[in-house]
């Protein structure tokens, strides 16, 4: 999105982008920034931070950070979030990690205490990765991109052997974790940017039918529980599947279950437009854009 229009994209293979090898994978966004965008191959450790405008792309390196795990865990990417630091005019990667046990039935089930995990921060001026200190807990896992990011914070859905969801802040400068419980009852399945602030949509399920509604809440202070606010109510729906995000004032995308269809729904007029855009339900992704000219390249590689 740029200029105040609706800027569209079909899901497409990436192909004109280099991740070092050749091969063509499905294409995650990891986040976008200032003009630059962040792709993971998905399952894989391959990452590209990418500038549009010029078509200039930097493949990330691997980490080749020591794992601190027993020998033979299995390793798995909960996910990836893309920032900007002010304050050094670096722009970031956070990487959660976390290592198991291969003879775990499912993954997905075990206890957070079962699991190891290390967060690691790579730094596009150094071209390196480092180490972080972070809490163990279990980052909840899309195909739409793990981390929500306003100025300077990367945020996600995390929960720990308590199970009560919570959001998982990352600051880009100060390289520190915040962590923020949800509202009293309130689960909260996804997490969308409204005017800079962290936004959440909690489903609110009518037992007596197959209508649904979302009670949109924004969050105020990172790292406060009393500074979520909830903003209004939208639905009831009954082939809506989930909202992905905001556009200008206040209309919001919403994601068909069916057909993935795409629509723009205004919810002060309750006024439902078909963007006539297909998709998959578990993999359309909101990004914001802006063009920028800003490189990708820095410190030596600028020189060649």
């Amino acid at each position: 999105m740029a200029s105040g229009r609706l800027s569209l994209a079909f899901q497409v293979r990436l192909q004109i982008l280099d991740f070092g090898n050749g091969l063509n994978f499905s294409i995650c966004v990891v986040g976008s920034c200032n003009g630059l965008v962040c792709l993971h191959a998905h399952g894989t450790l391959n990452v590209v931070i990418w500038n549009p405008t010029t078509k200039e792309t930097k493949v990330v390196p691997e980490s080749n950070l020591p794992l601190f795990a027993p020998t033979g865990y299995c390793t798995h990417i909960q996910g990836m979030g893309f920032g900007f630091d002010a304050k050094t005019n670096d722009y970031k990667i956070i990487n959660f990690v976390s290592m198991y046990d291969p003879y775990f039935k499912d993954y997905y089930s075990q206890y957070v205490r079962d699991i190891i995990y290390q967060k690691e921060l790579y730094s596009l001026s150094t071209d390196s990765w480092r180490k972080v200190d972070g809490p163990p807990c279990f980052i909840v896992e899309t195909h739409q991109g793990v981390m929500t990011y306003t100025t300077g914070m990367g945020s996600c859905l995390a929960y720990d052997d308590g199970q009560e969801t919570f959001v998982l802040s990352f600051d880009m400068s100060d390289e520190v974790f915040l962590k923020t419980p949800h509202p009293d009852n309130v689960q909260g399945e996804t997490l969308f940017v409204l005017n800079e602030s962290i936004a959440m949509a909690d489903t609110i399920w009518n037992e007596e039918s197959t209508e649904i509604r979302f009670d949109i809440w924004l969050l105020l202070k990172v790292g406060v529980k009393d500074s979520w606010t909830r903003l209004f109510t939208i639905g009831p729906f009954t082939e809506i599947h989930r909202p992905i995000g905001f556009w200008k004032n206040d209309t919001m995308f919403l994601h068909k279950i069916d057909d993935g269809q795409l629509f723009l729904y205004d919810p002060s007029t309750k006024q439902m437009t078909d963007l006539q855009i297909p998709g998959e339900n578990d993999w359309m992704q909101l990004v914001t854009y802006m063009e920028t000219l800003v490189s990708v390249k820095r410190g030596n590689e600028s020189e060649e």
